[in-house]
């Protein structure tokens, strides 16, 4: 291994014990905050925003701080993206010394109202906020709906806006 890749990995390694240090903090700070650290399951604002129509936008920087869940990764990853589970560690380094060496590749993600959800790409996610980035490239596809979720949302927003679309539904007043 040459001297720089193997600083890398190094780096990668104690990177990823403050990040699995940094879950358990997050653990006891929201216990006495009564406030979740999940990521909110996409499929669960698919099936109650009832979500069809979507635009793929191309190419942007998004807010790191307004990914709020994603696509299939949200039991792996805390709200701050921080890895949950051992198994991860492998692949997280690899990322990392990836990330450290290289341009971040963009990730891909869905967008409803100011809210993301990563498709691909929770990783580099991960990665980036450990980096301390703000923002991330992202392959932006957008979700149309007429209670769109706030950049800060969590799973009682998606369920209050849930029920003011079927409010909006059989009032038709969104028509």
């Amino acid at each position: 291994m040459e001297e720089r890749s193997l600083l890398a990995h190094y780096e990668s390694q104690e990177k990823w014990a403050r990040a699995r240090r940094g879950v358990l903090v997050q653990r006891v700070v929201s216990t006495f905050k009564n406030c979740s650290v999940d990521l909110i399951p996409f499929e669960e604002v698919r099936t109650r925003l009832h979500l069809t129509q979507k635009y793929c936008r191309g190419l942007q920087d998004i807010e790191l701080e307004h990914i709020r869940g994603s696509v299939g990764r949200y039991g792996d990853f805390t709200l701050a993206f921080l890895p949950r589970r051992d198994h991860l560690r492998q692949r997280w380094e690899r990322v990392n010394a990836i990330v450290s060496t290289q341009d971040m590749p963009p990730i891909e993600v869905y967008q409803v109202g100011e809210a993301y959800f990563v498709v691909d790409g929770n990783h580099r996610v991960s990665n980036a906020r450990q980096e301390g980035m703000k923002t991330i490239p992202a392959y932006v596809c957008e979700f149309v709906t007429p209670v769109g979720l706030s950049a800060e949302a969590d799973l009682d927003e998606v369920i209050t806006k849930a029920e003011y679309a079927e409010f909006l539904n059989k009032t038709r007043l969104d028509k």
